[in-house]
């Protein structure tokens, strides 16, 4: 009678909440790559939401390699299936992180195809490194990764990774973090000038009294 009563009301559920329920009990019971099917099949907010379970099922359950497959399999659109292995490759990298370990972010180095994420990669190992005494191993790698990041503050994966590098370099050789803090604020206040030059050509509303518009901070 209760199995009965029960798929009575599951009927009656409007439709995005049915979906709701199977996608939940899928994420539950499914493996990764079955999440990620299912998201491939959903409209915007739904394939964004299984997207990102998927992915934190496969590092949380340790089966990256088995999604890894899939998505270059299963994935025809080249751009998505780059977007989705950035993201596998940036919650592997924060999990390496959070539990301290360095010889698991040394691993996911060949893996990593995004050049800021093999940047951010490599100064956590030099962070972890310095915690350990090893100086000079350290800076080598962030020398490393210096060389993979570029300065463009129109992009924000590059931003952070300058960030990320510049944070680094405060714990293990702090007068280059000065360096490179000046330097990208040398940077920032050329492209306001910019910016406020082109403000004046063609009035884009961006500054307003001298300061730059709320809705554009």
């Amino acid at each position: 009678l209760l199995k009965r009563k029960l798929s009575e009301l599951d009927r009656k559920l409007p439709r995005r909440e049915k979906d709701q329920r199977q996608y939940s009990s899928l994420i539950r019971n499914g493996s990764p790559e079955e999440v990620l099917r299912a998201s491939l099949k959903g409209n915007d907010e739904e394939r964004l939401w299984l997207e990102r379970e998927a992915i934190l099922k496969a590092v949380f359950s340790k089966k990256t390699e088995a999604l890894r497959e899939f998505i270059a399999r299963e994935v025809p659109d080249e751009s998505k299936r780059k977007n989705m292995l950035d993201s596998l490759d940036a919650q592997e990298i924060d999990l390496a992180v959070q539990v301290g370990d360095a010889e698991a972010l040394r691993k996911l180095l060949p893996k990593v195809t995004l050049k800021e994420q093999r940047a951010r990669a490599l100064a956590e190992i030099a962070v972890l490194l310095e915690t350990k005494g090893n100086h000079d191993e350290a800076l080598n790698l962030l020398e490393e990764a210096q060389g993979l990041v570029t300065t463009d503050l129109r992009s924000e994966t590059k931003s952070n990774a300058l960030l990320g590098l510049i944070l680094a370099y405060t714990l293990i050789e702090p007068s280059r973090a000065f360096v490179m803090a000046e330097r990208t604020i040398d940077k920032a206040n050329d492209e306001l000038s910019k910016l406020l030059l082109f403000d004046k050509l063609i009035k884009t509303g961006f500054f307003k009294k001298g300061e730059i518009g709320r809705a554009h901070v």
